[in-house]
């Protein structure tokens, strides 16, 4: 140092900056630590939320998928499923495709009654097994009480909805609404089942006189559902193949 040169001053800013900054040991551990547990806890949240989507939209698919019953009832049906009617007091009535064993309070929570239910009537009527071609009618009290009333669905209804038709539950009245067929095959049709054991099946229509393979083709049509309808006629075409 020069003689009389002033004394060397600290940088502007007051000193060191690094050293301003620096922790302590026990502070600077301590930062770290939270430092890794901020990154733990931010990976568990992450892994949380993309588990939980999947399941959140599973769940929705199960809530929509529940009142997808109003199938449209031209679908194919198989043995153990039914097509029944529900009007009333519901939002959403109309034609359901639902399972056999389907019981009645079943079909009632997928129409979604307009009112909460506490009581039903008759009682144990909730609890019975949907008939297949039935009409449900839902009338809901104020006071929570609703009344069941089940009837079979008309003849004259089924054909229009595409309802296969039980042949051996029709009067002759109800066969002449069939396209095709007039009072006298109508009346030859329930001679036929009588004589028979009041029992028939479809395919014995080719035994009633005045019935060709022309024109039960056309008349199986209302009698069975459209998956077997395909399947019999597929079978047929195989055996002329065959022949």
């Amino acid at each position: 140092m020069l003689p009389n040169s002033p004394p060397d001053l600290p940088p502007e800013g007051g000193g060191n900056k690094n050293a301003d900054l620096e922790l302590p040991p026990d502070r600077e551990g301590a930062a770290r630590a939270n430092h890794t547990e901020y990154h733990f806890r931010f990976i568990i949240i992450l892994l949380a939320i993309l588990v939980s989507v999947p399941l959140f939209t599973k769940n929705i698919k199960k809530r929509s998928n529940s009142f997808k019953a109003a199938t449209p009832f031209f679908n194919s049906i198989s043995s153990n499923s039914t097509l029944i009617s529900i009007l009333g007091d519901v939002k959403h009535p109309g034609i359901y495709h639902v399972t056999a064993n389907t019981m009645t309070i079943g079909v009632i929570k997928m129409a979604e009654p307009t009112l909460k239910i506490n009581k039903i009537l008759p009682e144990g009527s909730e609890q019975l097994f949907v008939k297949y071609g039935s009409e449900y009618y839902i009338s809901i009290t104020t006071d929570g009480c609703a009344k069941i009333t089940q009837k079979d669905i008309p003849v004259s209804q089924k054909i229009i909805l595409r309802f296969p038709l039980d042949i051996n539950n029709m009067n002759a009245t109800e066969f002449e609404l069939i396209p095709g067929i007039g009072p006298v095959m109508s009346k030859k049709i329930v001679e036929y089942r009588h004589k028979n054991g009041g029992i028939m099946k479809v395919s014995d229509l080719i035994m009633v006189d005045g019935i060709g393979e022309k024109k039960y083709a056309k008349l199986e049509f209302f009698f069975k559902p459209l998956k077997k309808l395909e399947k019999s006629r597929q079978i047929k075409e195989e055996n002329k193949t065959i022949k």
